[in-house]
């Protein structure tokens, strides 16, 4: 294996100036984040092979070369041939890409004596890359196959073909001279279809970034031979990319298609979509079609403004910014077509205050997750991570200043996210990453400052032990004893109050007051905020169907009682049987895991336990089932959650409905169903 110019060039540099980081690499020597990653990994490759220490990188990111490393090259230094540009001969796995995309883009025969001239290796190298590509074909369900009439020829699903292109033509241009590669397959045809390309981007009004500019290139072109070759797309695609058709790239490539080639019209989709899923560096257009899409990145924008407690400062610039970015991600992603390499999001776990924006990320994209009926893929949010970080530099904002918190919650999810909302809403000017299980904490390695916990846990940081249904006076104090804590309220400064009012007026109720004076002056630490989507989540009543509410003298034993409550979700296809058996199982401890109040049970589990579909049910106990830890319980609401990141409104109002005496009082007292129903509306007016 021999070194290659580029990672040659690494090399030298790191040898000239230490300690450099990927991104200093990037502008030294105008390569992409991806290309560095690359090229460093065909160095360490070199250097193993060679027995030599590989390239490293400590824990700030920067690489570290060995001091052996050093010797060996400062040796070669000496020798004339150093500055020469070193030969260089494609490994074993390049050779097997470079032999798939041959006969994905050729129509003629292929023999071994072609693989061999192709190459330039020998008839037992040839044949070993073939079977290597063949290795590497079984991860796409395709497969090379050999004929003495057809020659080497891939066989498969052709939709599958397609997308292969695309990650051929993104890995082989990292390759020393893959572009030269590509375009000695392509010849003549490269200048008409590089033309076409740059015509379109004209006639959009846009500018793809400079690699999506050539990736896409050579997406279309070896798309084009396969089509042009007889290699059909099935007709049963076209529904698949008709939401496409109302698109300015629809409308213009059909044109610029139709006049330049003869292809079927689900090959014409399929190549337009191509166009779509390219990023933009620049766009004089900024009335795009997918209004639904602008939507839930506004959404977004609201949600990441509430989430670093900030507000930005040009809203519209943001929002054309993130939309085009995001909208050749929406049709990647829609479409199972995103970025194949994972060098994003590495770099972002090697650096603390990127991994904090990158988790923060990952809770405020939901808007678009739920458009997209699809997780938004790891990479895409990595891109979206460097995105917001440029926006809060832009600000002058960084996360190192922030205090950043975890939640440590032993309850089920339901109850976690409630905590997680309530202690977000305590402390508004706190960055809260994760809700982490207690074993989660204890090998959670990410940077955190403050953990609120409802267990005991083990930690060098600020922790503070918390009920997860907290009442206002506890809120009150757990705000006090952590501003305190973190130096920023003096008790001192109430009692100076408490002085002033009591030279100038008469005190009845001291401990009142002080109480009060603590809440006032809590409140003005931080500014309380409440999601602007917040009123457009269901409320609790939307939860509850006619027949969800059940009204009962008694039951055998808690577990019967809870068979009983389940029955309408079980009956309405909501819940599955082996949904009620994990409840069982669930509660079946002498721990507290579900209860609100001190009546209320609301056993719940995970999505995968058995949940259809989303709701609540009811039921009322006229005398109370003891549950194993002891709780007396005469109220039991079940819950099923399919939707994860819309239930919140409900729970919070379940929750105040819990610890609003007068209310519990009246729904236990009810003898009618009417009653229990007005009593649930008026719970769902509570503001949130």
């Amino acid at each position: 294996m021999f070194l290659d110019k580029r990672s040659l060039e690494i090399i030298k540099v790191l040898l000239k100036y230490p300690h450099l980081k990927s991104k200093d690499l990037e502008e030294k020597l105008s390569l992409s984040r991806r290309q560095i990653t690359y090229s460093i990994e065909k160095a360490n490759g070199w250097l193993e092979t060679n027995g030599l220490p590989v390239i490293q990188r400590n824990n700030t990111g920067a690489f570290i070369l060995n001091q052996k490393v050093q010797n060996y090259f400062a040796e070669q230094m000496q020798e004339t041939c150093w500055e020469n540009e070193t030969d260089y001969i494609p490994t074993e796995q390049e050779r097997s890409l470079m032999i798939i995309l041959y006969l994905i883009d050729t129509s003629e025969e292929v023999s071994l004596a072609h693989l061999m001239d192709l190459l330039k290796v020998s008839k037992n190298t040839a044949l070993s890359d073939v079977k290597l590509a063949i290795k590497y074909l079984a991860s796409f369900k395709l497969t090379i196959t050999y004929s003495r009439m057809r020659g080497y020829c891939i066989l498969g699903d052709e939709m599958v073909v397609r997308k292969l292109i695309r990650v051929l033509v993104m890995d082989i241009l990292e390759m020393y001279h893959g572009s030269d590669y590509m375009d000695e397959l392509l010849g003549e045809r490269k200048k008409t279809i590089f033309d076409l390309v740059r015509e379109m981007e004209q006639l959009l009004n846009l500018k793809y970034t400079d690699q999506s500019l050539e990736v896409l290139s050579y997406v279309i072109a070896f798309n084009l031979s396969r089509a042009q070759n007889n290699q059909y797309l099935p007709k049963k695609s076209t529904t698949l990319y008709s939401d496409i058709q109302d698109t300015r790239e629809y409308r213009i490539a059909q044109q610029i298609l139709e006049a330049h080639m003869n292809v079927s019209e689900v090959d014409r989709s399929w190549l337009i979509l191509q166009f779509l899923m390219a990023n933009i560096q620049q766009s004089g257009v900024y009335e795009f079609e997918e209004t639904q899409l602008k939507e839930a990145v506004e959404q977004v924008i609201c949600l990441f403004e509430d989430k670093v407690f900030i507000r930005v400062s040009n809203q519209r610039v943001l929002m054309e910014r993130l939309f085009m970015h995001l909208r050749p991600a929406y049709y990647r992603s829609k479409y199972h077509l995103n970025l194949e390499v994972d060098s994003y999001e590495g770099f972002i776990r090697g650096d603390d205050n990127l991994l904090i924006l990158f988790n923060i990320i990952q809770e405020i994209i939901y808007p678009i997750e739920e458009l997209l009926q699809v997780k938004f893929p790891q990479n895409e949010l990595a891109l979206l991570t460097f995105l917001f970080g440029t926006e809060l530099v832009n600000q002058g904002i960084s996360l190192k200043n922030k205090t950043v918190a975890v939640v440590v919650c032993a309850n089920g999810l339901t109850i976690s996210r409630l905590l997680k909302h309530t202690l977000k809403d305590l402390f508004p000017d706190f960055v809260f990453t994760e809700t982490l299980s207690s074993r989660e904490f204890s090998n959670y390695t990410n940077r955190y400052d403050i953990a609120f916990t409802s267990v005991p846990v083990v930690t060098d940081k600020l922790s503070f032990l918390v009920d997860p249904l907290m009442s206002e006076n506890e809120k009150i104090g757990l705000k006090r004893q952590v501003y305190q804590k973190i130096g920023l309220y003096d008790d001192e400064a109430v009692r100076r109050i408490m002085e002033v009012v009591k030279q100038y007026s008469q005190v009845t109720d001291e401990d009142g007051l002080e109480q009060a004076l603590h809440q006032v002056v809590l409140a003005n630490q931080s500014e309380t905020k409440v999601l602007p989507d917040q009123n457009a989540l269901p409320d609790l009543n939307s939860y509850f169907a006619p027949d969800a509410i059940q009204m009962i003298d008694s039951a055998k034993d808690w577990k019967e009682a809870l068979i009983l409550a389940c029955a309408p979700l079980l009956n309405r296809g909501i819940i599955t049987a082996g949904y009620i058996d994990t409840l069982i199982s669930e509660n079946d401890t002498e721990e507290a895991y579900s209860f609100l109040g001190d009546t209320m049970a609301i056993p719940h589990a995970s999505v995968e336990k058995g949940v259809l579909s989303d709701g609540f049910a009811l039921l009322i106990l006229k005398k109370p089932v003891q549950f194993r830890n002891q709780k007396q319980i005469r109220i039991i609401t079940p819950l099923a959650i399919l939707n994860q990141s819309v239930h919140l409104k409900a729970i919070i109002q379940l929750n105040q409905l819990a610890e609003d005496d007068s209310a519990i009082s009246n729904l236990l007292a009810a003898e009618d169903l009417s009653v229990v129903r007005k009593i649930i509306k008026e719970a769902s007016k509570i503001n949130v």
